[in-house]
């Protein structure tokens, strides 16, 4: 690894070699750790261009092509990587519905179908584990923390066991729970007139709420990003301008609150994943 090489040798050159040498190896390692930390985000430029979660892009793509080539297997493996790499993925998560549904015929959870690839999982866990024994060493290296009287901490490894990666979220319940009925999006909706400039307010009340339904059914603790509210001509398709997946729900009359993805038709309102 590069992150090996950039400490410089002359920093145990000099002194008292006996009382430096441990601090220099803590300290050399803490680097090498640092820098193996930001590797991903390193690595994330695509024709020189930063793209958040490059990574997950990839299976989020990957999985589309492996379905149209009707490797079933290998789409779903994919899917439950990207929720391996970003478990509280709203689109991945509709995704891996779907794909429930169309090989088992009901939703409940597959760990045979759906198993992340031995890369991944390895990955995963050890990105974690050296980011907890990260801010461990950060905490016990901190000056002011040393002088204290505080006893030093453990580190936890949450994943340490092929248990902790699977998959918990119930599915049935997107099923079960609708995000919101057609008489309230339309309710809303009517309220909203589409006119931002002269109803500014009810518009942000059925973003918010969309936001909030949202949120609570996929058991999310980021929201995604309002991109914008469009209506497409008649016999045409829209796109949205997110760089990451895209969530539409539609405020037409006859599918108001139903849910899609980055291409739409009608009038939608679109947020981005984060």
């Amino acid at each position: 690894s590069e992150c090996e090489y950039l400490n410089n040798i002359k920093e145990i050159n000099g002194g008292d070699e006996q009382n430096e040498w441990s601090v220099f190896i803590t300290k050399t390692y803490l680097s090498v750790l640092q820098c193996k930390q930001s590797c991903v985000s390193q690595l994330s430029f695509l024709n020189g261009r930063f793209t958040k979660h490059l990574l997950l892009s990839h299976y989020e793509h990957l999985h589309l092509c492996q379905f149209n080539l009707k490797n079933g297997r290998e789409a779903c493996q994919s899917v439950e990587n990207a929720l391996l790499l970003q478990p509280k993925n709203i689109v991945m998560r509709r995704n891996k519905l779907f794909y429930l549904n169309y090989f088992n015929g009901n939703v409940g959870n597959d760990v045979s179908l759906f198993q992340p690839s031995k890369e991944i999982k390895n990955f995963v866990r050890r990105e974690e584990m050296e980011r907890q024994f990260l801010q461990f060493l950060e905490k016990e290296m901190n000056e002011e923390y040393l002088l204290s009287s505080s006893p030093i901490g453990k580190i936890q490894f949450p994943l340490n066991s092929d248990d902790n990666l699977i998959d918990q979220f119930n599915y049935s319940k997107i099923l079960e729970n609708q995000l919101i009925s057609q008489s309230e999006c339309l309710f809303l909706r009517s309220a909203a007139d589409f006119f931002p400039h002269h109803f500014p307010h009810f518009q942000r009340l059925l973003i918010d709420e969309f936001l909030l339904r949202i949120t609570k059914l996929y058991e999310i603790e980021e929201k995604p990003i309002f991109e914008g509210i469009y209506c497409v001509p008649k016999g045409l398709f829209g796109k949205s301008n997110c760089e990451r997946p895209t969530i539409s729900l539609s405020i037409n009359n006859f599918n108001c609150g139903q849910m899609g993805g980055g291409e739409f038709t009608g009038c939608v309102i679109v947020f981005c994943e984060v």
